[in-house]
Parts: structure tokens; sequence; C-alpha cells
């Protein structure tokens, strides 16, 4: 796997309304955090990557725990 020594730009296929107008959302890769913007303006927000990854733990817990009381639920009705 390739390591990040420089900041990286890349351009998402994902677009968001900002505006009245449709843009691009453009992400940085930098050794220690994320910055993420819309293209053409010059707001820019930083995630640090241990703070993306908490919330991805989160969320992955929470679709299991609905996961689980789905599965209840279904069994209860039978």
């Amino acid at each position: 796997m390739t390591t990040i020594n420089r900041p990286v730009r890349r351009e998402t296929a994902i677009e968001t309304r900002d505006a009245g107008k449709r843009r691009p959302i453009v992400l940085t890769i930098y050794p220690g955090y994320l910055e993420i913007g819309l293209k053409g303006t010059r707001r820019r927000m930083t995630v640090a990557y241990e703070a993306l990854y908490h919330l991805a733990c989160k969320q992955e817990a929470a679709r299991l725990r609905l996961e689980k009381l789905e599965a209840k639920k279904a069994r209860k009705r039978a």
C-alpha cells in the first residue's frame, strides 16, 4: 500500500447542491487529515482520519444493532 507523503487532490463523482448549483465534492488527502470541499468554492472542512474511523465504527454498530432488532421482530412474528 502507498503511504501519503504529500497532498493529493481528487474530484469525486458525487455532486451536491450549493447556492442553487450542482457542484462535485473535492477531497484533498493530507498525511494527517482529509480536507473536504466543493469545486469552485473556497470553503473547506477538515476531518482527522481517527475521527472518520470512529464515525464509521459507530455507523457499523448502529447498522448491526438494527439488523439484530429486525431479526428479533421477525422471529416474534413467526
